[in-house]
């Protein structure tokens, strides 16, 4: 059924020659305002300015018709990234500067400094310092940036074999919550590359 009001939201199919822009409200909590790529059958893949994201019939909370104009001018994301604790960085030194430029590197984002954050006594600020990857610590963290979404990461497994687990969530949807892990790369002229592709993934992008 809910496939169905989708579908009927959109016209039952997209025209071959004209574009379909549309605010998508979905059931986590984000609002979107794409332009519909095309549709499977499970879902709808909608064009984001900082790239392209599937969404299913099942989640789509509500679809209302915008026009080119609104989708083209809407705000980038105002991103903040969560410096690596000290322990991460013992274990990965190039993590936190890698990380800087992996998230400078994403299309129609905006990186932000929580200038707020110096004004908290010393105590708050190591505690959020701490965070790494703990969920609710960087909510917390996101909340006070004043910023849309938030990307962490964190250093794992053994000594050996570490692996980099990068997090991202939304201000206004924490149940976008994503963590995606890949293996501590040792060519480092591909390390901010493979970063971006996790950041987005946890993006959902």
């Amino acid at each position: 059924m809910r496939r169905l009001a989708v579908l009927a939201a959109l016209g039952f199919g997209l025209p071959a020659s004209a574009a379909e822009y549309r605010r998508v409200t979905v059931d986590d909590g984000r609002v979107l305002l794409a332009e519909v790529a095309d549709t499977t059958d499970t879902g709808l893949r909608l064009r984001l300015p900082q790239g392209t994201t599937l969404v299913a019939f099942q989640d789509v909370v509500n679809i209302e018709e915008i026009d080119e104009e609104t989708w083209r001018n809407q705000e980038p994301w105002q991103l903040v990234v969560v410096p690596p604790t000290p322990r991460d960085l013992q274990r990965a030194p190039e993590l936190a500067d890698a990380l800087t430029a992996a998230a400078h590197d994403l299309s129609a984002t905006v990186p932000v400094r929580p200038a707020d954050l110096a004004t908290l006594p010393v105590e708050d600020r190591g505690r959020l310092a701490r965070c790494g990857t703990d969920r609710a610590c960087l909510q917390g963290y996101l909340d006070r940036s004043g910023a849309d979404v938030l990307v962490a990461a964190r250093v794992q497994g053994p000594p050996d074999a570490p692996e980099i687990v990068v997090a991202a969530t939304w201000a206004a949807a924490p149940a976008t919550w994503r963590e995606v892990g890949f293996d501590r790369p040792t060519d480092a002229s591909i390390y901010v590359g493979v970063l971006r592709q996790a950041i987005e993934t946890a993006l959902h992008l």
